[in-house]
């Protein structure tokens, strides 16, 4: 195919959030919660919660899912995906009962 690679490693790479390493964009990406780009280990975790934002799932990270999907923010002080910083209460303002 004239030199075409179809399959080849990508050129391009990120620096994770989190934990500094880079890694190519195709396998991290964002937190929907936090807005901070993230490896895979630190996005998906595993790759069943993976295989579920490839067919859909939200794409939250393993940080925000175990805070109970508050979206901490993580160490850089980030804010929500509202834009609204977000509280032990939750971002939405509604009390439970």
């Amino acid at each position: 195919m004239l030199g075409l690679r179809l399959f080849h490693k990508s050129m391009w790479t990120i620096d994770c959030d989190a934990c500094g390493a880079r890694f190519e964009p195709g396998t991290g990406g964002v937190c929907a919660t936090c807005q901070r780009i993230l490896c895979p280990e630190h996005l998906h975790g595993s790759w069943l919660r993976r295989m579920a934002v490839d067919v859909g799932a939200a794409s939250v990270c393993v940080e925000c899912r175990t805070a109970g999907g508050r979206g901490t923010g993580g160490s850089k002080g980030r804010r929500g995906a509202r834009g609204d910083a977000t509280s032990p209460g939750g971002a939405s303002g509604h009390e439970s009962r």
